[in-house]
């Protein structure tokens, strides 16, 4: 399946950004997702980043912002019930 596929113009969603240390930046992730957004019409509602966040030495709950994704999403599900 195509990309063009699942993605319209006028789609909304978030973007979720993660690097492990705090010599590293998110700049390139959100250039990219810019540029993905900007080809496809589509809009980014929020931003969720885990800055000097290591993905090995620190689990899926132990990640704040990723913690608070799931939780927004799970309430906008259920809200849309």
């Amino acid at each position: 399946m195509k990309l063009a596929e699942i993605i319209h113009p006028g789609m909304k969603g978030v973007f979720y950004g993660r690097h492990s240390t705090d010599k590293q930046e998110m700049v390139m992730q959100q250039h990219s997702v810019a540029n993905l957004i900007t080809k496809y019409g589509c809009d980014i509602v929020d931003e969720y980043l885990d800055a000097g966040v290591s993905a090995v030495k620190k689990n899926i709950h132990q990640r704040k912002q990723l913690q608070r994704l799931i939780n927004d999403a799970s309430f906008n599900f259920q809200m849309r019930g």
